[in-house]
C-alpha cells in the first residue's frame, strides 16, 4: 500500500502530465455510478473544463457496458444548492453519455458539500428505489465544505455506496478522508493543480472499475522493476539491487524512509535519489543504526511514472549497553547504574521525564564515558519516570536502554484520632510516616476565621490542643514535612467537645399544699431519686423515677411550711444531688412560652414548636388568617410542645399565638407569623453510574420546578463539601477522591433559596489497582499482533481488549504473571485499538492504549463472482463468471449430482467463460470455478445446471398448501410419462445440498417435517423420466407459529457506531416477523423502538396489518441515532409510549418486549425493567458481544438466565433465529385473559399433562424457560 502511496506522491511531486487512462473495464455486469461535482465560484469556467475531462476519463472504460440493465451514470453539480445534470435513465448509450458530460454548464456559488452528499443519498440511492448492484459516488471538489459532511457521508456509506473523494488545490485532505469509504487511502486522491487532475485517472479509474465488479485492462502496460534484493548492510547503510523494468525506461527513482514502531513510513524523513536507466543497484547511506527502512524503486518513463517494487530491511545495531537498573529511589531523586559496554564509547546522553511527557519536554544530561551511574535530582514524588540512556559512538547514537522507575510517594499520616482531655483540651494522636522530617498541625473552628498552628519533630506522634471552647466544632489538619520543606498529603479530622450536662431543679408552688417539681432530662443518666422533708428535723420521704421522667407534683403538704427537697441524678457507679428549698404559698402567675418557631414547612402543612412553661396543664393556640381576618382556636395538652397546622392556604400569611394555661389561669400569649410556601420535592432515582479509584459519578431524576440542585459529599471523617449546579444538570462527577474510601453523598432540589429534603447514598471508590506501563508492539503480521507490557504491582491479572475500526471487539483475561499476549485470527490490512488494564479482584485499573494496523496479506487468492449459466445447447453448456484480479488461470470442474466421475479443465487467467461439452442430456450437473495465482488456489464457487433432455416435462403449479410450526405441505400437478420425483429442500443460508427424498410417480403432495421456526427454506421438485431428469421447479416458504397471537416490541440498538450490526439485526427481526402467521388488529402485532443516546419510535404496534409492508419497513430500520447505550431510558420510553391502547397494545393479548444490546447499559436498566414487568408483559433479552449477561438476567422475566439469548458477535446472530422464534411462539399461545375470568396470582398450580388440558410443544418450552408463571 505504501509503495502505491509513494508513487502517487511522486506523480504529483514532479508534475508529470500523464494522459488520461487508456483502458477498458472488462467483465463488468451492472453498477450505478454518480458524479457529485463541486460547481462553486472558486473553480472557474476554465478549470471546470478540466473537471469535465476527468469525468469523461472515468466514463470511457465503461462506454461499451452502458445500458438500462448494465452500467448507469448520474451527475449532480452542487454549490449553494444541488442540481441534477442527468439521472440514471437519462443516457443509456455510451457515446451520448460522453457528449452529456462535455456539455455540462458551470454553476457557481458557495461550497455546501454536506448538502450535496445528502442530495445524492436521498435522490439516487434511496433504498426503496435503488438496484441491488454495486453503487459508487465520485466527489470532485476544490475546497473545504461550508457545512457539516460527517452525517451525510455516513448515511451515504451506510446505504452500501462506495464513496470516492477527489480533491484539488484547496480541498481539505482530512475532510476528504472523513467523506470517503474505508480504507481512506484507497478512496481518497488529491492534486495541487487542476491541470494535474487527469494524472489521477490511472489511479482512480481502475479502482472505480474494481468496485463496479469489473477487471481493468490497460491498453499499454509495462512491467515495473522487480526482485528487490538486499546484498549488504552496516549500521548506517543498506545496499540492494533489482531486476530492470520493461519498456522505454528513462531512469529509476530510489526512495528510502525509516519505519515507525507501528510499521508505517516516517514521511518527514523520506529521502530519494534518481539513477540512470542502466543502473541495477544502489547503496543508501547515512542511515540510523538498528532501524527498519522501507526501500522503494520506481520506474520512470518519458511522460509517466511506472510501477514500483518495495522491500523492508533493518540496519545493523550500534554497540549498546546492558543492565540499566535502578540503584536507589528517593522522594525527589532516582539513582541508576549500568554496565560499561564492550565497545568503546565517546560518552552517554541521558534523557528523562514523567511517563507520557512529550519528547520535546524531556530533560537531558551529558555523561562522561567513564561513568557507570548517575543520580537524577529535583524530581516529582510518587511519579513514574522514563529514563533513556544512549551510548555515543562515532557518526551516530546507538539504541538506548530504557528504564521505567518510580520516585517514592509522599504519604499522609495514618490513624489520626482525637480524644477529649477536658472541657477545654483534646489529645491528637497519629501514626508516623517514613521519611517525614517534621509535622505541621493546623487547627481552628470549622466555621470561624481563627487558625492556630504548630510544628513538631518527626518522632512525635501526639499533641495536646488547649484553650478550646466546648460545644464548638473544630477541624484539625496534619501535614507531613519532607526534605526541603515539601509538604505531603494532608490528613484531617473534625471534633467537638460536648459540654457536660448540668442538672437543674425548679420548685413551683401550685397550691396551699402542693408543689410542682421540674428538672432537666439528662441523656447519660440511669434514673432519678427524689427526697424531701419539712424543715430540718422532718421525716425524709423518698421516691424513684425512670430516666424519662422530668416532673412530679408533691401533694398533701403543710401550708406555710418550708420544705427541703433534693433530686439525685443517678449515673453509672455514682449520683449527683441537686437541692432546692421552698415554702408552700399562694398561687404564682403563669409564665409565657419561649422560642416559638416554625420547625418545618411542608407545603400547606406547617409544624410549630416552642419551649413549654413549667406546670402548664394545656396550651391554647389561635390561628388567624391575615387575608380574610378569620381565626381558629385549638388546645393541646401541657406536655405537648409541637403542633402541625394542616390545610393552610399556600401564599397566605397567618398569625399564630400560643398561650400557656395552668388550670383556669393563663399566661401572656406569644405570636409568630408564617406564610406557607410550595414544598420543594425530593429528588428520586439517585444512583451511582460510574466509580473509579479517584472519582464517583452520580445521577438522578429531574424534579419539576427545581431551579437547581445542591450536591454534598464527605470522604470518611473528612470535611463536608458542597457544590450547587444548574437545573439542566441531573448528573455530577465528584473528583479528587482518595482510593478505597467510603463517601457519603447527598442531593437536594433547590427552588429559589429553598432546599428540599436531602436524599443520601453511600459509595466507595475503587482501590488503586495501578496502571499498566510499557505497553508496546512486539510483532505484527497480516492475521496476528503480539504485544507486551511491564508487570504492575498488586495486579491479580490483566484484561486485554482489541477493537477493529468497524467496531468489532473481543476481550481476554490473563494471569498475574503474564506480560505478553498474541492476538490471533485478525483481519489483514485493518486498524485495531488495543487496551490493556490491570485487574485487582473485580477492580480494573486505567487501561494503556495503542493503535496498530495489520499487514496486507498478499498471499490470499480472491474468489470469482457472478458465476452463472449463460446458455445451453443440447450437450453443450456455457458457464461465465467475473474474474479475480491477478489470477493466472482458473480451474473449472463438473460432475453429475447423482454421482459419476469428476471432470475438470484449466483455462487462462484472462478467460471468464468456458463451454462444457459432451454432457449427458436431461442430467443435472454441479459446476465449480476456482481462481489460481501460480500454485495457490482461491475458494471455489459452484452452480447447478440441468442439460436439456429428450422429452422432459416441467412440473406445473408446485405450491405450498399448508404451513405449520415444523412442517410444510407441498402439492403439484401430475406429469405424464414421469417415473418418479426427487424432492429437495434446504435452508436459505445453507451452502450445502440440503436434504432430499425420492417419491413415486403417483405422488401429488408431500408433508416435509423437521423444519425450524425462524428459517426460510427452498423446496425443489424435479421429475425423473426413463430418458433422464426433467426441469426443476421450486418454491420458497418458511414455517409459521400457528395458533395464538401476541403484541411484541423489539428494542433495537441503532446508533451510528453500530452500523456493522445493521444487517444481522435486520435479518433477525425479519426472521422473527416471518415466524408469526398473520399481522393485524385481530392477529399479532409488532413494534420497534430504536435507541442509542436516546430512544425513538420506528413504528407502533398498530402500524402494520400486512406482512409485506412490515418486512419492508424492518429492512429500512435506520441506524442513525447518536452514540450511547441508555437502555433504561429506552425501556421506560417503551412502557410509556408503546404499551398503551393508543399505540395498539391490547391488555388481553399476551405481550412481549425483546431487549437487544451489544454492551452494558449506561443508565439504570434494572429499575426500568421492574416497571416494565409490572405491566404484565414477558421480558426477553438478546445480548451480543460485550453485553452484560448478568445485567440482562436481572431485567428479564423471573430474573432467569434462561430468558437471555447470547451471541459472541454479530456473525453468530443467525444461530439464534430459531430459538427466538420458538420463544415468541410459546408466548403467543399463552391463554388470553377475558373480562370476568378469575385469575390466580398467588400459589397457583402448574398446568399438568393428563388432566384434560392440551398444551403444545412450545408451551412446554416456555414453561421450561420460566417465561410463564405458575397458574
Amino acid at each position: 500500500m505504501w509503495s502505491c502511496f509513494l508513487s502517487a506522491t511522486l506523480l504529483l511531486l514532479f508534475g508529470v502530465e500523464q494522459s488520461e487512462a487508456q483502458g477498458r473495464c472488462n467483465n463488468v455486469q451492472a453498477a450505478d455510478i454518480v458524479f457529485l461535482v463541486d460547481g462553486s465560484s472558486s473553480i472557474g469556467r476554465a478549470n471546470f473544463l478540466q473537471v469535465k475531462g476527468f469525468m469523461a476519463g472515468i466514463v470511457k472504460p465503461f462506454v461499451s457496458a452502458v445500458g438500462s440493465s448494465g452500467i448507469r451514470f448520474g451527475a449532480v453539480q452542487y454549490s449553494d444548492t444541488s442540481r441534477v445534470e442527468f439521472t440514471f435513465t437519462s443516457y443509456l448509450n455510451g457515446s451520448e453519455l460522453l457528449d452529456a458530460v462535455q456539455n455540462l454548464n458551470y454553476k457557481g456559488g458557495n461550497t455546501r458539500t454536506g448538502a450535496g452528499l445528502k442530495f445524492v443519498s436521498d435522490n439516487f440511492f434511496n433504498p426503496a428505489s435503488s438496484r441491488d448492484v454495486p453503487k459508487i459516488t465520485i466527489l470532485i471538489t476544490d475546497g473545504r465544505s461550508q457545512d457539516s459532511v460527517q452525517d451525510p457521508a455516513q448515511k451515504l456509506r451506510s446505504q452500501g455506496v462506495h464513496v470516492f473523494a477527489v480533491g484539488v488545490k484547496s480541498a481539505d485532505r482530512n475532510e476528504l478522508a472523513q467523506i470517503s469509504s474505508e480504507p481512506s487511502a484507497d478512496f481518497t486522491s488529491f492534486v495541487g493543480e487542476f491541470k494535474l487532475l487527469n494524472s489521477l485517472l490511472p489511479i482512480v479509474g481502475p479502482r472505480v472499475c474494481s468496485k463496479a465488479g469489473g477487471v481493468f485492462a490497460s491498453d499499454e502496460a509495462f512491467s515495473g522493476p522487480s526482485n528487490l534484493q538486499f546484498t549488504g548492510q552496516t549500521a548506517d547503510s543498506l545496499r540492494f539491487r533489482w531486476t530492470a523494468a520493461s519498456g522505454p525506461v528513462s531512469g529509476y527513482l530510489i526512495q528510502f524512509a525509516p519505519l515507525s514502531g507501528l510499521g508505517q513510513p516516517i514521511n518527514t524523513e523520506l529521502r530519494q535519489e534518481t539513477v540512470s536507466a542502466s543502473q541495477r543497484s544502489f547503496t543508501a547511506r547515512e542511515l540510523r543504526p538498528g532501524t527498519d527502512y522501507l526501500i522503494t524503486v520506481i520506474a520512470q518513463y518519458p511522460n509517466s511514472v511506472g510501477d514500483s517494487t518495495s522491500g523492508k530491511q533493518k540496519t545493523r545495531s550500534a554497540p549498546g549497553l546492558s543492565n540499566l537498573r535502578l540503584v536507589e529511589a528517593g522522594f525527589f531523586s532516582l539513582s541508576v547504574g549500568w554496565e560499561r559496554p564492550s565497545s568503546p564509547v565517546q560518552g552517554y546522553r541521558l534523557t528523562y521525564g514523567p511517563r507520557g511527557q512529550p519528547a520535546a519536554d524531556l530533560l537531558e544530561q551529558s555523561i562522561s564515558a567513564d561513568s557507570t551511574s548517575v543520580t537524577l535530582e529535583s524530581l516529582q514524588p510518587g511519579t513514574e519516570y522514563v529514563i533513556s540512556l544512549y551510548p555515543l559512538v562515532p557518526r551516530s547514537s546507538a539504541s538506548p536502554s530504557v528504564l521505567n522507575a518510580n520516585t517514592l510517594a509522599l504519604e499522609a499520616v495514618k490513624q489520626l484520632s482525637v480524644q477529649t482531655e477536658s472541657e477545654g483540651s483534646v489529645r491528637v494522636q497519629w501514626g508516623g510516616v517514613s521519611g517525614a522530617q517534621a509535622y505541621r498541625l493546623v487547627w481552628g473552628p470549622f466555621t470561624g476565621q481563627t487558625v492556630e498552628s504548630a510544628e513538631v519533630a518527626a518522632d512525635t506522634t501526639f499533641y495536646i490542643l488547649s484553650r478550646l471552647e466546648p460545644e464548638t466544632e473544630y477541624i484539625i489538619t496534619i501535614i507531613p514535612l519532607y526534605q526541603g520543606g515539601a509538604e505531603g498529603p494532608v490528613a484531617t479530622a473534625r471534633f467537638k467537645i460536648e459540654r457536660q450536662e448540668q442538672q437543674q431543679l425548679r420548685a413551683l408552688t401550685t397550691g396551699p399544699s402542693t408543689i410542682r417539681l421540674i428538672w432537666r432530662f439528662i441523656q447519660s443518666s440511669r434514673g432519678y431519686r427524689l427526697e424531701w422533708r419539712a424543715g430540718e428535723g422532718g421525716r425524709v420521704q423518698t421516691l424513684s423515677f425512670p430516666r424519662g421522667t422530668t416532673n412530679y407534683d408533691l401533694t398533701g403538704l403543710q401550708p406555710n411550711t418550708e420544705y427541703i427537697i433534693t433530686l439525685y441524678t443517678l449515673y453509672e457507679g455514682r449520683e449527683e444531688a441537686t437541692p432546692v428549698s421552698t415554702t408552700a404559698r399562694e398561687e404564682q402567675p403563669v409564665g409565657r412560652v419561649s422560642d416559638l418557631r416554625v420547625v418545618e414547612f411542608l407545603g400547606s402543612t406547617v409544624r410549630l414548636g416552642w419551649i413549654g412553661v413549667a406546670g402548664a396543664t394545656q396550651y391554647r393556640i389561635i390561628i388567624q388568617n391575615a387575608e380574610d381576618g378569620s381565626d381558629e382556636i385549638r388546645s393541646v395538652p401541657g406536655n405537648q410542645t409541637t403542633l402541625d397546622l394542616r390545610d393552610l392556604i399556600v401564599g397566605v400569611s397567618y398569625g399564630v399565638s400560643v398561650t400557656a394555661m395552668v388550670g383556669d389561669s393563663e399566661g401572656d400569649p406569644v405570636t409568630v407569623y408564617i406564610k406557607p410556601e410550595q414544598v420543594v420535592e425530593r429528588v428520586s432515582n439517585l444512583r451511582v453510574t460510574n466509580v473509579s479509584s479517584r472519582r464517583i459519578r452520580i445521577s438522578w431524576s429531574a424534579v419539576p420546578g427545581a431551579t437547581g440542585y445542591r450536591v454534598t459529599w464527605r470522604q470518611g471523617n473528612g470535611p463536608e463539601q458542597t457544590r450547587t449546579i444548574g437545573l439542566e444538570t441531573t448528573s455530577f462527577t465528584i473528583d479528587a477522591l482518595s482510593p478505597d474510601v467510603a463517601v457519603a453523598i447527598g442531593v437536594s432540589a433547590l427552588v429559589g433559596d429553598r432546599a428540599g429534603e436531602v436524599v443520601t447514598l453511600s459509595a466507595r471508590t475503587n482501590p488503586n489497582v495501578g496502571s499498566v506501563s510499557g505497553l508496546r508492539i512486539v510483532d505484527v503480521t497480516s492475521q496476528r499482533i503480539r504485544i507486551s507490557w511491564a508487570l504492575a504491582s498488586r495486579a491479580t491479572g490483566y484484561k486485554i481488549t482489541w477493537r477493529r475500526d468497524d467496531g468489532l471487539e473481543a476481550t481476554r483475561t490473563v494471569a498475574t504473571d503474564v506480560s505478553s499476549f498474541t492476538i490471533d485470527g485478525l483481519q489483514s490490512d485493518s486498524s485495531y485499538s488495543i487496551l490493556v488494564s490491570a485487574l485487582n479482584g473485580s477492580r480494573e485499573g486505567a487501561p494503556a492504549t495503542l493503535t496498530v494496523r495489520t499487514e496486507s496479506d498478499q498471499s490470499l487468492v480472491g474468489t470469482v463472482t457472478s458465476l452463472q449459466v449463460q446458455e445451453g445447447r443440447g450437450e453443450v453448456v456455457r458457464i461465465t463468471w467475473v474474474g479475480v484480479q491477478g489470477a493466472t488461470s482458473y480451474r473449472v470442474s463438473w460432475r453429475r449430482t447423482d454421482g459419476g466421475e469428476e471432470r475438470s479443465r484449466v483455462v487462462s487467467g484472462d478467460q471468464t467463460a468456458v463451454d462444457l461439452d459432451q454432457l449427458d442430456p436431461g442430467v443435472q450437473y454441479e459446476v465449480q470455478v476456482m481462481a489460481l495465482v501460480q500454485n495457490r488456489e482461491g475458494s471455489p464457487v459452484s452452480v447447478r445446471v440441468t442439460t436439456p433432455g429428450t422429452s422432459p416435462r416441467p412440473v406445473t403449479r408446485l405450491q405450498v398448501t399448508e404451513v405449520a410450526e415444523t412442517t410444510v405441505r407441498l402439492a403439484w400437478n401430475t406429469v405424464s410419462g414421469v417415473t418418479g420425483y426427487i424432492l429437495r429442500w434446504r435452508e436459505e443460508t445453507d451452502p450445502g445440498a440440503g436434504l432430499s427424498i425420492s417419491l413415486p410417480s403417483s405422488s401429488l403432495s408431500y408433508l416435509v417435517g423437521g423444519l425450524r421456526l425462524g428459517r426460510r427454506y427452498r423446496f425443489t421438485l424435479q421429475p425423473t423420466f426413463e430418458s433422464g431428469l426433467g426441469s426443476e421447479s421450486f418454491v420458497d416458504e418458511h414455517p409459521v407459529c400457528a395458533g395464538g397471537r401476541l403484541d411484541v416490541v423489539f428494542l433495537v440498538p441503532a446508533s451510528t457506531d453500530r452500523v456493522p450490526l445493521a444487517g444481522p439485526l435486520r435479518a433477525l427481526l425479519t426472521s422473527a416477523a416471518r415466524s408469526i402467521n398473520t399481522f393485524g388488529e385481530r392477529d399479532s402485532q409488532m413494534g420497534i423502538v430504536v435507541y442509542g443516546y436516546r430512544p425513538k419510535i420506528w413504528f407502533l404496534l398498530n402500524r402494520h396489518s400486512r406482512s409485506d409492508s412490515l418486512l419492508q419497513e424492518i429492512q429500512s430500520t435506520p441506524f442513525d441515532e447518536g452514540p450511547g447505550n441508555n437502555i433504561g431510558q429506552a425501556v421506560n420510553f417503551t412502557t410509556q409510549y408503546l404499551l398503551t391502547p393508543s399505540a395498539g397494545r391490547r391488555p388481553r393479548v399476551p405481550g412481549a418486549v425483546v431487549i437487544i444490546t451489544d454492551r452494558r447499559s449506561e443508565d439504570n436498566l434494572t429499575l426500568a425493567a421492574n416497571y416494565l414487568r409490572a405491566t404484565g408483559v414477558t421480558v426477553l433479552a438478546l445480548g451480543v458481544a460485550q453485553a452484560d449477561s448478568e445485567e440482562l438476567r436481572r431485567a428479564v422475566t423471573d430474573n432467569s438466565g434462561q430468558n437471555v439469548l447470547f451471541a459472541a458477535d454479530a456473525s453468530q446472530l443467525d444461530a439464534l433465529h430459531t430459538e427466538l422464534s420458538d420463544l415468541l411462539c410459546g408466548i403467543a399461545r399463552i391463554p388470553e385473559v377475558f373480562p370476568g375470568t378469575d385469575q390466580c396470582t398467588i400459589n397457583c398450580p402448574r398446568v399438568r399433562h393428563g388432566t384434560g388440558t392440551n398444551i403444545s410443544l412450545n408451551e412446554n418450552k416456555i414453561y421450561e424457560r420460566g417465561l410463564i408463571k405458575e397458574q
